[in-house]
């Protein structure tokens, strides 16, 4: 059994424990946000991918720096693969400079706000700090 096999069981093991069940269906029926405190970060990224599979529809995490993003970013690719993680980065550069922000960064953003308007069952991470800055229309991501 290779690793993508076991994450997959494990992913189905633990999305039938009564907790896991209990968060499902409280955003099933309506709840907007779930806290994590104190959850470890591993088990976290579990009940991230579980909630993708099992609502169909966006997850996003938000995380209070950087460095913690990109660990949530790196363990949920792994659990759940590259292909349904995306990473909504803060810009490199502040709102008012005279330079133009990074194209990677300006790629990833997109992408991610893309996902989140369409609805697209994606996980998206993020920092607060990526958040807190204004964001382009909903219709110009529209295709």
């Amino acid at each position: 059994m290779d690793s993508t096999h076991s994450l997959d069981h494990l992913v189905r093991l633990t999305s039938q424990t009564d907790s896991f069940k209990e968060v499902t269906t409280r955003l099933a029926n309506g709840q907007q946000q779930v806290l994590s405190h104190g959850l470890p970060a591993t088990l976290a990224a579990f009940l991230a991918s579980h909630l993708r599979n099992a609502l169909e529809r966006p997850v996003l995490i938000v995380e209070a720096d950087e460095d913690r993003a990109e660990q949530w970013r790196d363990d949920l690719q792994v659990i759940a693969g590259e292909q349904v993680v995306h990473y909504f980065p803060a810009w490199d550069v502040g709102i008012y400079d005279r330079q133009s922000p990074d194209p990677e960064i300006i790629s990833l953003r997109v992408a991610a706000a893309a996902r989140l308007m369409r609805g697209e069952p994606a996980i998206v991470v993020a920092p607060v700090s990526a958040l807190l800055d204004p964001l382009i229309p909903p219709h110009a991501l529209e295709l």
